[in-house]
């Protein structure tokens, strides 16, 4: 039993937990063989800091952090916290990660209005925040509750990894691009157009996502494959792939708002002497 006789988790147990935890990360991200591979793992120091007591039946939520990696060993860091604090933790990483993102996407708003001059830069700004950050966590949220229905639950279509990968992340570039453009439309006051734009800059995006994903499963970096986690095939694949359906859409978005400008630019005459 995991409780002892005060009716929570002995603290011996929780280093069982530890052990757990560690074991499952190198063999989901390290490709670890406990029965038949060669190499093994040794712990030459632990410690551990209780904030508040766990006890059966209770579900545990295990979170791990890598704190150092050395040439020959590591330091993890983990934490244990009862499943229902999972949703308060998720609540306040989408704020973090919120926070973060509003002055990039408003940075991007503001570039624009430099290199277009559409709109005023303050304008744009904001569209560019308003836009790109919460749509951003919007999409990441939706993406991991989909990869856990997917792919961990495997509810749903009975597809292979790369398939659904493919599935879940094209339309989410695609998504991703078009509300931002949306919103940077409604910035630079082409509210009749900014409908268009998001179309025309999703879809962009999208097939640019879709075009390097199939390159690359083309080149053997196909996700989901046999040593895709070792060579990181799926972070790759999301890097390369949202950087170019980042360029895509930056460029429709950024070759619509020039020809607004030159649309809308005086016609100057110049008075013969």
């Amino acid at each position: 039993m995991d409780n002892d006789a005060y009716g929570h988790v002995n603290n011996v147990t929780y280093y069982s937990y530890f052990d757990t935890v560690v074991n499952e990360h190198l063999i989901r991200a390290g490709g670890l063989d406990i029965v038949n591979g060669p190499a093994i793992g040794v712990v030459v120091e632990t410690g551990c800091t209780f904030r508040k007591p766990l006890s059966f039946p209770e579900i545990v939520d295990a979170w791990l952090a890598v704190t150092r990696l050395g040439t020959s060993s590591v330091i993890y860091a983990i934490g244990l916290l009862p499943a229902h604090s999972g949703d308060l933790n998720l609540a306040l990483a989408a704020i973090a990660v919120l926070v973060g993102l509003l002055p990039a996407g408003a940075l991007w708003g503001w570039a624009l209005s430099r290199i277009t001059h559409a709109a005023s830069g303050r304008r744009l700004a904001v569209a560019g925040g308003i836009g790109f950050a919460p749509t951003t966590v919007v999409v990441v949220l939706a993406l991991t509750f989909f990869e856990n229905v997917f792919v961990e639950q495997r509810q749903g279509p009975d597809l292979p990894i790369h398939n659904i990968f493919t599935m879940l992340f094209v339309p989410a570039a695609a998504i991703l691009a078009g509300v931002t453009a949306f919103a940077l439309g409604i910035g630079a006051q082409t509210v009749a157009a900014a409908a268009r734009l998001a179309v025309t800059c999703g879809l962009s995006a999208g097939l640019a996502f879709l075009v390097v994903n199939l390159a690359l499963d083309g080149l053997g970096w196909r996700v989901g494959a046999p040593g895709a986690e070792q060579r990181a095939t799926m972070l790759t694949t999301a890097l390369l792939g949202n950087l170019a359906a980042a360029f895509a859409g930056g460029a429709v978005i950024g070759r619509t708002l020039s020809r607004r400008s030159a649309d809308r630019a005086p016609l100057r005459l110049r008075s013969a002497t």
